[in-house]
């Protein structure tokens, strides 16, 4: 008798042990799952982030644009057109097309510079020097 309880007594032991390890189990492929969605959460805001950030840029790119043909137009109209503003012109042409998302090009002088918060990385110091002028402040 005392031999057939202490069985049931290790037979139940051993059962909550099993179960205790299907627990385990089954929490720690919980927590797997919870921590791969936030993952995948944390890549697709990244991701949305980038694409409002470059649709931004092209919005602003147009407006930089729209001033500079105005700004040419009217200095065409008037007979007022210098070779410095020419030069003017000309450099304003190609920040436009360094910002541009859908162009980015090169620019020897804004090379560090975050297109999306104007923001240079100093890569000696490596600090942030902030040139914001449309986004936020770095």
């Amino acid at each position: 008798m005392i031999l057939a309880n202490i069985e049931i007594i290790g037979e139940k032991e051993h059962q909550q042990a099993i179960d205790w390890e299907r627990k385990e189990q089954l929490r720690k492929e919980m927590e797997h799952i919870r921590l791969n969605l936030e993952k995948r959460k944390r890549t697709e805001l990244a991701r949305f982030r980038e694409l409002l950030a470059k649709a931004k840029r092209l919005d602003q790119t147009e407006i930089i644009r729209s001033y500079i043909k105005v700004v040419e137009e009217n200095a065409i109209n008037n007979n007022s057109i210098t070779p410095d503003l020419r030069d003017w012109i000309s450099w304003a042409k190609r920040k436009a097309n360094w910002f541009d998302p859908m162009i980015e090009a090169d620019d020897e002088l804004l090379d560090g510079v975050d297109r999306s918060t104007l923001c240079y990385c100093s890569l000696k110091t490596r600090k942030k020097f902030s040139f914001c002028f449309f986004m936020q402040p770095c």
